[in-house]
């Protein structure tokens, strides 16, 4: 009896030692998620838009997984959701041109929609504490992604974009595009995410951490092979680039011009002369430096976005002058221009590109097809065009267009060895406009000319090399002469586009459902458990 007594005593005290410990074990879990969820805000602040440092995005969002299993509740919801509009407001502030009520607004959106797949991941993962759980987050954030590149912004903020300097890994982009880096980005995260629910036991996690670094090694192995094998040397084209040096919208006689046109007042004949002068300085100049490229041997040039601003009655007139001196100087020309329409209400700009061919006939006739908010251009109706010439097949868009990933498939998949982007953008957005870009021509297998006014002027080849890149914030001449190779053939990605997007889009739908089942008998790990 005494020992029953005793055995019962001693029990009763170890089992209260043992809740104590589990307790203090808890308290400490709970204290320490706080400081997961600020080094995630840190390291969200240099993820994207102004400062980006590649291997942080990595980093940031198992950090926040483990601070949602540590706070299951509505604060930890709360306080990600804050995080996140604190992240974007730090990081797309002045980038996204918008107002301060806009901008407030886009930034609540994004932190919600950012919140979705890590709360609909934490109640998952309380379901299931299989490896294979893990492939639910990235099919989530994927299909997010996919979703907003259809909206307004197209790939801006995708988080491929981040490295797009890293010229072996971003190879994988020619097997699914942006869908397939941003899965593999996301479920590294996932993984260490279950590595750490699971206390970093390596006797519990050792074969699923080799398959992880075996997986990353053959990513980085394949698309270092890629990236070294030799292009064609005789499949070269010299291009020539000129960039505006200023913005032909900025000038005095185009303000006016501009004001009187809106306000339906008469152009007086005082705003018509400095006008004309404007535009055939303008003109005459841009003319020069194409001269110069030619001279230095270019085989086409390309004027960057908007470089002349006329009245549409005056179109014809600098058109016939483009013509002739094409055939003249013997030059493929891409003049790139605005033409300001006669409408007091809604957009009043064309935005124009046209190609010329060394007989001085017009070859290609683009309008800039996707506008982004609060440009007042009229939307193209037609798509990029295939065009065969004696140089190469080419293609040709503007600016905006290249952050729409199924408008610059199209250029790839007819099989165009070079697309041209005039461009023109603003000092905020200059770096993270050439990662969007940039990444195109690794998807499509083309290389892409960038010619930027108020940016950066890039040329990148088929792999996503840079191999000429200058800022007009930096230099205030950018004209440029580059030989450009043509492009290696169709990628996987020019054949079969966002397969890997929609896949991800059948598993987010699966796992969203399976999120609202009753929990039943399954088993619940939380992080300060696993502590």
């Amino acid at each position: 009896m005494t020992f029953e007594v005793v055995s019962s005593i001693a029990e009763s005290t170890a089992n209260s030692a043992t809740t104590s410990q589990v307790a203090s074990g808890k308290s400490h879990v709970s204290k320490l998620c706080w400081v997961w969820l600020l080094l995630s805000i840190l390291l969200g602040c240099f993820s994207s838009g102004h400062w980006v440092v590649p291997i942080l995005v990595w980093i940031g969002p198992p950090l926040v997984l483990r601070f949602m299993a540590a706070q299951p509740n509505w604060i930890g919801n709360v306080c990600v959701i804050l995080s996140g509009y604190i992240v974007f407001w730090v990081t797309q502030r002045g980038i996204i041109p918008m107002a301060h009520e806009e901008f407030a607004v886009a930034g609540c959106i994004a932190a919600l929609i950012g919140f979705l797949p890590y709360w609909i991941y934490r109640r998952v993962s309380e379901r299931f504490d299989s490896f294979w759980i893990t492939f639910a987050f990235p099919s989530m954030i994927v299909f997010i992604e996919y979703l907003l590149v259809q909206g307004p912004f197209g790939s801006w903020g995708s988080m491929a974009t981040t490295q797009y300097r890293n010229t072996a890994l971003i190879q994988i982009l020619s097997v699914g595009g942006t869908s397939s880096l941003v899965f593999l980005i996301c479920w590294v995260g996932a993984v260490i995410d279950w590595i750490w629910k699971h206390s970093f036991s390596w006797a519990e996690t050792r074969s699923y951490i080799t398959a992880t670094i075996v997986l990353l090694t053959l990513v980085l192995g394949l698309g270092w092979w890629r990236q070294v094998i030799p292009l064609d040397p005789a499949k070269v084209v010299r291009v020539g680039g000129v960039v505006a040096e200023d913005k032909a919208f900025e000038h005095d006689a185009i303000v006016a011009l501009v004001r009187s046109v809106r306000t339906g007042t008469s152009i007086t004949d005082q705003q018509r002369k400095a006008y004309m002068e404007e535009l055939n300085q303008r003109t005459e100049g841009f003319f020069l430096r194409s001269q110069n490229a030619v001279q230095d041997g270019a085989k086409i040039v390309y004027w960057s976005e908007a470089a002349l601003v006329m009245l549409k009655e005056d179109e014809a007139d600098v058109l016939k002058r483009a013509a002739t001196f094409a055939e003249n100087q013997q030059v493929y020309l891409g003049l790139a221009y605005a033409c300001i329409l006669n409408q007091r209400e809604g957009p009043f700009l064309e935005n124009k590109l046209v190609l010329f061919s060394p007989q001085g006939r017009v070859i290609n006739d683009y309008q800039k097809n996707l506008i982004p908010p609060g440009e007042p251009s009229v939307p193209g109706t037609v798509e990029p065009a295939f065009i065969e010439t004696d140089i190469g097949a080419i293609s040709q868009v503007i600016c905006f267009d290249t952050d729409f990933p199924s408008l610059m498939r199209k250029p790839g998949a007819a099989g165009a060895g070079i697309v041209f982007a005039p461009s023109n953008d603003w000092k905020d957005a200059a770096e993270p406009h050439l990662s969007v870009a940039a990444l195109r021509s690794v998807e499509n297998g083309y290389s892409l000319v960038r010619i930027t006014s108020s940016g950066i002027s890039a040329v990148v080849d088929p792999r996503g090399k840079l191999l000429f890149e200058k800022s007009t914030y930096k230099e205030r001449r950018c004209d440029f002469v580059v030989d450009v190779p043509l492009g290696i053939g169709r990628s996987i990605y020019s054949w079969f586009g966002e397969s890997i997007a929609m896949l991800s889009g059948i598993v987010s739908c699966i796992v969203v459902v399976i999120s609202f089942l009753p929990v039943g008998k399954a088993k619940r790990t939380h992080t300060r458990n696993a502590v």
